[in-house]
């Protein structure tokens, strides 16, 4: 059986993981988790697991909406950059016309 110190373990390393911002860190707890969760399917859970499961299922859907989050900042930092990039590319054409006038 899984001992549920090992369960919050894994709820801890996934919460800081995310809070460094290792994303690489937090797909690879999250195989950890996936794979231990599989091992558990059909046992019967003893309570101190059930609350150390619930506890790591809180802590995945909490690190989940913000990488969720991340990922939208993320999204409109780049669509800034490229916005940025197309504007200063027509200000150096308009630049270069005007010289060339």
């Amino acid at each position: 059986m899984t001992n549920p110190h090992t369960i919050y373990r894994l709820a801890t390393e996934l919460r800081q993981a995310a809070s460094i911002r290792n994303w690489a860190l937090v797909m690879q707890v999250d195989q950890h988790i996936a794979s231990l969760l599989s091992g558990l399917q059909g046992a019967t859970l003893s309570p101190a697991q059930s609350k150390a499961i619930d506890v790591l299922q809180t802590t995945h859907r909490q690190v989940n909406a913000w990488c969720h989050q991340q990922s939208d900042v993320l999204r409109e930092k780049m669509e800034q950059t490229r916005n940025n990039r197309e504007r200063a590319a027509a200000y150096a054409t308009f630049m270069d016309e005007k010289d060339l006038g």
